[in-house]
């Protein structure tokens, strides 16, 4: 299965809230529901979370760089684990 990019990098005005522009940092990449999540790249998972507008949410370290992968209905992985470009959970 492929993600598709839904958000690009840079300032957008907000989705939902008239006059509000964001900046995005990075991309972001949307999956169907139940797709396996794959790390973009090697780095060690600093952080597994529980949010209420997310969902599970793996915040992985790339060296000075990190991703956050956000909206998994399951993580199979846990903090201080490396990651190779294996899957990472489940988008629910």
């Amino acid at each position: 299965m492929r993600g598709v990019i839904v958000n690009n990098y840079g300032l957008h005005s907000h989705t939902a809230i008239k006059g509000v522009v964001e900046k995005n940092q990075g991309v972001d990449i949307a999956a169907e529901p139940g797709a396996e999540v794959r790390a973009v790249f090697e780095g060690e998972v600093s952080q597994v979370l529980l949010n209420q507008w997310t969902n599970k949410v793996v915040l992985l370290r790339h060296g000075n760089y990190l991703t956050l992968y956000s909206n998994l209905a399951s993580v199979i992985v846990k903090e201080g684990s490396d990651v190779t470009l294996d899957n990472l959970g489940e988008q629910m």
